[in-house]
């Protein structure tokens, strides 16, 4: 007799304690599919835009910025001095943090590396979901680099 293979329920008390971080437009539009579930996920962007109809209270606006247009350089400049500070706000579980983002774009790729740091640095458990996409120049040379 074959076993029965588990399956995923957000009512599993494991999976009902994870915290997602949404990083950038990539990790932006994945949480929204997703925030519905009985999970905690947290939006991180450095464009408001992005942000249209989600609860503030679980959005981190990086200071200072109105996007970063796939310049990563512009959000390392403002987003690494206030990396802890998303973690602050949006407490880790000590379960399950998944962070989520592109790799070629200017905000989700440098925000999602500084919080999985942060994360790796209290010890605390993380999977990083890192989606790739060549539709420009500029996101290979991000996607490469």
């Amino acid at each position: 007799m074959a076993k029965a293979k588990p399956t995923l329920s957000t009512t599993n008390k494991d999976i009902s304690n994870m915290t997602v971080y949404a990083c950038g437009g990539c990790g932006v539009n994945i949480g929204r599919a997703i925030k519905d579930l009985n999970i905690d996920v947290c939006f991180v962007d450095g464009s408001d835009s992005n942000m249209k109809g989600i609860d503030s209270d679980k959005t981190f606006l990086v200071p200072e910025m109105s996007g970063a247009g796939k310049k990563r350089l512009i959000t390392h400049e403002h987003f690494l001095p206030v990396a802890e500070d998303v973690l602050i706000k949006f407490k880790p579980s000590t379960t399950l943090n998944v962070v989520i983002s592109s790799v070629s774009g200017g905000s989700g790729s440098v925000a999602a590396p500084a919080i999985v740091k942060e994360l790796i640095s209290r010890n605390l458990p993380v999977i990083v979901v890192a989606i790739d996409s060549r539709s420009s120049v500029i996101e290979l040379q991000n996607s490469v680099n």
